[in-house]
Formats: structure tokens, sequence, C-alpha cells
């Protein structure tokens, strides 16, 4: 009796113990995804305290600490674990060709991060952008940032830089004077056609006064700040951003005097600068602006 109740002990701590790891291991395999999810991080934490949010499973917010074009907040994310992590936000976009403390309109964003992989023993997102779909932008893997190191990963390839040494002449386009576009400097979009987009984009029409315009799929801008004691004939700073990464700033003067450009300002589009940058109104294919308030 005693070896049987022996027996019948030890088979009853056997199946217990089976049923427990059953039940173990069904929990793991119900739970595993999500731990597996919750425990990856958006890149490595951060170095300095201004980088807040990296180094934390879905932040809300997160930056690189510079001007405010480098924050996104009010982020909520519909996916993390995965390949991919996707979430909507509100972030700084910066009309071209202005300066970002004049120039800046909160927009809506789109995040995404990808690329998990172990970064200093952490499991990380090594990739990360955010992007503005009301401005033309989509998502890009040329464009996000490398949140493991500073030296770019493979498949990721730089983007290409020109510093166009020939400019060329720009028709009036309705401004009565055409003029001189020099100094092209430009991103993602060779020499040739930067001009080429300079001339389709008309600015002549906007020169002399700050601008915020869109002609086609390209959102340009020029800024003269107060003060500055511009005066007609000078070089004026243009520059136009088309998506995420092809763009162009150049310098453009006038080939005609004042007097036969006066006229110019009847040809400007009335078009509000709020309507513009809050997207209430669809423009054209033609420019429009008008000048800042």
């Amino acid at each position: 009796m005693r070896l049987q109740t022996r027996v019948s002990a030890c088979v009853c701590v056997i199946v217990l113990a089976s049923v427990s790891i059953a039940v173990a291991s069904a929990a793991a395999s119900a739970a595993g995804p999500r731990a597996a999810g919750q425990s990856i991080t958006l890149g490595v934490t951060p170095r300095n305290s201004d980088d807040g949010g990296f180094g934390t499973a879905k932040p809300k917010s997160f930056g690189y600490g510079g001007d405010p074009t480098s924050f996104i907040w009010d982020v909520h994310w519909q996916s993390w674990g995965g390949s991919r992590a996707t979430a909507t936000g509100r972030a700084d976009w910066v009309w071209p060709g202005w300066s970002v403390a004049s120039g800046s309109v909160v927009t809506a964003a789109t995040v995404v991060a990808w690329d998990p992989v172990s970064c200093k023993g952490q499991r990380v997102y090594a990739r990360v952008e955010w992007y503005f779909p009301s401005k033309g932008q989509t998502f890009s893997a040329r464009a996000g940032a490398d949140l493991c190191s500073s030296t770019p990963l493979p498949g990721y390839p730089k983007l290409a830089n020109y510093n166009c040494k020939h400019g060329g002449t720009v028709p009036a386009s309705g401004a009565k004077v055409s003029g001189v576009a020099s100094q092209i400097i430009s991103i993602d979009i060779n020499c040739a056609n930067s001009l080429k987009a300079i001339r389709a984009t008309t600015p002549m029409p906007h020169y002399g006064h700050s601008a915020r315009y869109r002609s086609g799929v390209w959102w340009c801008g020029a800024e003269i700040p107060p003060g500055s004691g511009f005066k007609w004939g000078q070089a004026e700073l243009f520059s136009c951003q088309r998506g995420n990464l092809a763009s162009f700033a150049y310098q453009l003067t006038p080939a005609g005097t004042e007097a036969q450009a006066r006229v110019a300002s009847s040809v400007i589009s009335g078009t509000p600068e709020s309507a513009l940058e809050t997207g209430q109104l669809a423009l054209a294919p033609a420019a429009a602006s008008s000048k800042p308030a």
C-alpha cells in the first residue's frame, strides 16, 4: 500500500507538472508577440537630456535636441513590435526659403520606425523618420535617421548633392522682366533638371518681396527679413522642395529695372498663406502666392 501510495503520488506530481508546463507554454505563446513588441525601443537611450523619447517603447514624443523642426509630439502609435511601426503626430514643417523662426507651420505628420536590430545591448528600431503627407511627402527609407550609428547602414545610400557652376535665364512669366538664376545648390535633383524646375516654378513675379507659393509639385518661398535693407537689383534667395528629398536653392536677380517691373504686383495671386498652409484650397498647377502679413 505504501509503495502504491508513493507511485500514485509521483504520477500525480508528474501530471500536475505537465499541466503547469502546458499552461505556462500556452500563456507564453499567447503573450510572446506582445512581449517581444513591448521590449523593442525607439533607438537607444539618449546621450543627453534633450534627446527625449529615444530608448523607450512607443514614445509619445521624441526629438533630437535641435531647433523646433527636430521634435515631434502628440505621437499615437498604430503598430509596434513588428518589422515596421507606424504612428501619427504633429511637427513643424518649414516653408522652403524661410527661416525656422518665421516659416514654421505645425502640420500633421506620419511617423515610421523600422529596421529592428540589436544595438548596444538593446533590441531597437534603428531607423525612424516622419513626413508630411499634406505637403506631398511620402515614406522613403533614404530619409530615415540612423539611431544606432553615425555611419550610414548598408542599403541606405547618401543623398546626391549638387553645387551647380552654371545658372541660366529665367522667363518673366508675367512679371514684365526676366531674371537670372545663379549659385544653384540642389539635393537629389541634378543641375540641368534644377534649372528646368526653376524656370517651371516661375519665380520672377515673386522677386523683391517675401513670398510663399506652390507651383505644381513644388513648394517654394523666399524671405526678405524686415529691416534687411533689400533693394531692387540685389540677389534674392529662393528655395523649392518636392516631396521629402528633392530640393534646390538659388539666387535670383532681375534683368530689368524696377520701373519696368512695377506692374508685377498686379499679377501676384491673392491666395491666402493660411489657406496654403492648412490645405483649405485646392491649388491649380499654376503658381499661387501672397505677401506675408
